[in-house]
């Protein structure tokens, strides 16, 4: 993570970059930031959906409630790393998600 280290006269302190920041927590509680996140949503969604006990759905799509319990994070979390997305890798209808 990079910062910027300020007030050196009375020692230093590190402004963080929101950017580089860590935005929410994984399943093991460690800090995970939105591209982290991303991988797993790909990993998970297209791989392994039985790693999160989701059964994939006619097209792909799964409930979203259990993947956001699994992965401990919250479906504002998961919007912005979907609207992110340059390549449109994820798609959200209602209360379900896929990767595309």
């Amino acid at each position: 993570m990079q910062g910027v280290f300020d007030g050196m006269a009375e020692g230093p302190t590190c402004t963080v970059h929101l950017a580089d920041a860590p935005t929410h927590r994984g399943a093991d509680n460690t800090p995970i930031n939105e591209k982290q996140l991303s991988h797993r949503l790909s990993y998970l969604l297209r791989h392994a959906p039985h790693e999160a006990g989701l059964t994939l759905q006619p097209g792909g799509w799964v409930p979203l409630e259990p993947l956001l319990a699994h992965l401990n994070v919250n479906r504002e979390q998961v919007e912005r790393v979907v609207a992110a997305s340059d390549k449109h890798r994820f798609a959200l209808d209602g209360q379900r998600i896929r990767a595309n």
